[in-house]
């Protein structure tokens, strides 16, 4: 689906991860502000002198096609640069096991992130330079934090 405002939070803690990709944003949920503190979320590849991320900050070059899925526990993003076939894939989750409450309460948020290269051209965009060495990388700056959690 098309991206939107969503949120993953971990049950009966107020801790969680609420997003706005088509603002460029992201805020860490807390029980005593909304919608929570401000937050890049910076998560893409480089490539030689390019970067490209996900729309959750405003570093580097916004990937130009981006989908969204949501499930109870989790949410994942998916951008793909048409230029170069590259596909980014930011899955974010919280713990959850039915009649455990223990461990569906733990305040923690599991973030995933996988590129991989398309094998055919994606829509009507030839790939560039496929065989370019990537770098992938994922990080959380906030004037909250003393240094980024990378």
């Amino acid at each position: 689906m098309q991206p939107m405002s969503d949120a993953v939070a971990v049950l009966g803690s107020r801790h969680g991860l609420f997003i706005e990709p088509t603002a460029g944003k992201a805020y860490l949920i807390r029980s005593s502000r909304f919608p929570g503190v401000p937050v890049r979320v910076i998560a893409g590849v480089r490539m030689g002198k390019r970067t490209v991320t996900l729309p959750l900050s405003d570093h580097g070059e916004a990937l130009e096609f981006v989908d969204h899925d949501s499930t109870p526990c989790t949410i994942k993003l998916t951008g793909i640069d048409p230029d170069t076939g590259i596909k980014v894939e930011l899955s974010l989750a919280t713990p959850f096991l039915p009649r455990d409450a223990d461990f569906s309460t733990t305040p923690v948020i599991g973030l995933k992130l996988v590129c991989s290269r398309l094998r055919e051209k994606f829509r009507w965009s030839p790939h560039n330079n496929p065989q370019q060495p990537i770098e992938l990388f994922l990080a959380l700056e906030s004037q909250s934090f003393d240094s980024p959690v990378v």
